[in-house]
């Protein structure tokens, strides 16, 4: 049981900037500079994107804990504003009818296009043929 309640190690922020899309990593980064300005030795528990906004979780804090409240709730509502893909103006909708991301117009089409491009060619509808030089 020990095992279990062992604290998980310590990774740095930009370890954790990958758990979401590159669109919201300087929010991330904004973020964490903001909160360890109020406790330099805070510790993130999670981050992670749930139903199209940002979730980020701390461990421990040890500073003026409403205004780490205050932060944290900025950064998940601006997270519904920004395309998680490349922090483009977005807007936030099922995907695939049960995926919810917030994306903006191009992401949408270009995971559109890819999505289609994959089906085509799992389907036999697109071959790819070799070129001859």
């Amino acid at each position: 049981m020990e095992a279990l309640s062992a604290p998980m190690p310590e990774r740095s922020i930009e370890e954790w900037v990958n758990d979401v899309g590159p669109g919201w990593r300087p929010l991330i980064r904004g973020l964490d500079a903001n909160l360890r300005a109020l406790d330099p030795e805070y510790r993130i528990g999670q981050i992670k994107e749930k139903f199209g906004g940002l979730r980020y979780y701390i461990d421990e804090f040890n500073g003026d804990t409403e205004e780490c409240d205050r932060l944290v709730r900025a950064a998940d509502e601006l997270s519904f504003k920004l395309c998680e893909a490349c922090g483009a103006p977005g807007t936030t909708k099922a995907w695939n009818g049960f995926w919810v991301r917030t994306l903006c117009p191009l992401c949408v089409k270009e995971e559109r296009e890819e999505k289609e491009f994959k089906e085509a060619i799992a389907s036999g509808d697109y071959v790819i043929e070799a070129v001859d030089d």
